[in-house]
């Protein structure tokens, strides 16, 4: 008798095992992040009326051109214009940039791109990194994401995740 209660109870477990590894209840569906590099350059500007933070999905040389040109209106470009020069028409063939721009109420804050998540949900992974003390300027950034085309589509949305990580003194 004691031998059926212990084969119940293995199997038992058994099942529990299985149904926590097959992610059942789930809809099937598991997390998927898209492989990224990420380059962040500093563009300081100021425009009244921006909301940040703002993203764009570039697929094309023709549209990187045009948002150099819609953002040279008010951003320092000098460095980003200098990075676009590597995209080419034969790099777009096999990427996609996802641009984010950010407002700091300080140039000391700065970011790094973590995960960028095609499911669930579109989203970006953001740390930012806050010292102790900070200097007296605003700053935007650009950060350009390098993602492999068909990632995401020109009308997809993206949410923006922030986390701000606490210890600034580890990461120096």
């Amino acid at each position: 008798m004691k031998w059926i209660w212990a084969a119940l109870v293995a199997a038992l477990l058994a099942g529990l095992c299985v149904f926590a590894l097959t992610g059942c209840g789930g809809g099937g569906k598991e997390e998927r992040q898209v492989p990224f590099e990420a380059r962040y350059v500093r563009t300081n500007g100021y425009d009244a009326n921006a909301t940040y933070p703002q993203t764009t999905f570039i697929c094309s040389r023709a549209s990187l051109d045009a948002y150099l040109t819609a953002a040279g209106a008010t951003y320092d470009t000098t460095e980003l214009v200098d990075l676009a020069s590597f995209y080419d028409d034969a790099w777009f063939e096999e990427h996609m940039l996802l641009v984010v721009v950010l407002e700091e109420r300080s140039g000391s804050i700065w970011h790094e791109v973590t995960a960028v998540h095609e499911f669930p949900g579109h989203s970006i992974d953001i740390s930012r990194y806050e010292p102790p003390v900070l200097t007296m300027d605003m700053a935007q950034w650009h950060i350009v994401v390098e993602l492999p085309a068909g990632s995401f589509q020109e009308g997809d949305g993206i949410q923006e995740v922030f986390t701000d990580w606490e210890a600034i003194d580890q990461k120096l």
